[in-house]
């Protein structure tokens, strides 16, 4: 982190990115942020962004190779837009159906899996009176698949997140309200476009039958997925 940063002090240029950002910030006195600071900032953006959004990727390829209907669906898109090129940012509009797989995705193996929360005052909850700096840990994994909010939850299906189909606060992958994570947005496009790109030009299979167990630890990992690839392009890989 401290080489990064430095690097960027050293060229003096806006690169127009974050980090350019976050050394340009000053405070309501005017002062920039401290070094620990900024080095903070650095490693939550590079740390928080890898193994979350490589888990959301690995679970989306397990799911779709599982659904072959999905599956369908998501190749007939792929072939419509980018076409076995890689996915860009302005293909976003032609890639609604690949977003939903994500979110679905998203929905059933949240990569943060559970989240806490302190109560800034006393207050009930569930039934249970709570002292303010009470510490509270909410299971999104369960949370998320709850057939009141999700019918028939435990089912892969994209449609259910069709434009309007989902109500904001019963799906909570990035958290919710001031605490919410600041990348979602990010995140979400990045695991779109990789997907695109990897599902438009492979045909992946699982190299081992059965079912993936889930591994919790700090991110809902699928853990290692050997997958056997077939290039929709050209032909089966060697």
């Amino acid at each position: 982190m401290a080489a990064i940063i430095a690097d960027y002090r050293a060229r003096g240029v806006d690169h127009g990115d974050v980090l350019s950002l976050l050394l340009a910030a000053r405070d309501e006195d005017g002062r920039p942020l401290a070094e620990r600071e900024l080095a903070d900032q650095v490693a939550t953006l590079v740390l928080a962004g890898a193994e979350t959004t490589s888990s959301a990727l690995a679970w989306s390829l397990r799911l779709v190779a599982e659904h072959p209907e999905v599956e369908r669906k998501l190749h007939a898109e792929l072939d419509a837009g980018p076409a076995g090129e890689p996915a860009r940012w302005q293909h976003l509009a032609q890639l609604p159906y690949t977003a939903q797989v994500v979110s679905e995705a998203l929905r059933l193996y949240p990569p943060a899996w559970a989240v806490s929360r302190t109560t800034t005052r006393p207050l009930e909850l569930g039934g249970a009176r709570l002292p303010a700096g009470a510490l509270v840990v909410c299971c999104l994994y369960l949370l998320q698949r709850r057939p009141e909010l999700f019918p028939d939850p435990t089912r892969f299906d994209p449609d259910r997140f069709a434009p309007g189909a989902v109500h904001r606060d019963a799906y909570l992958p990035f958290g919710l309200g001031a605490t919410r994570c600041p990348g979602d947005r990010f995140g979400t496009v990045e695991a779109t476009l990789a997907l695109a790109t990897i599902a438009g030009r492979w045909r992946l299979r699982p190299a081992a039958e059965g079912p993936v167990r889930p591994q919790p630890r700090l991110v809902l990992s699928p853990g290692p997925q050997p997958m056997t690839p077939t290039d929709r392009i050209n032909g089966p890989a060697g």
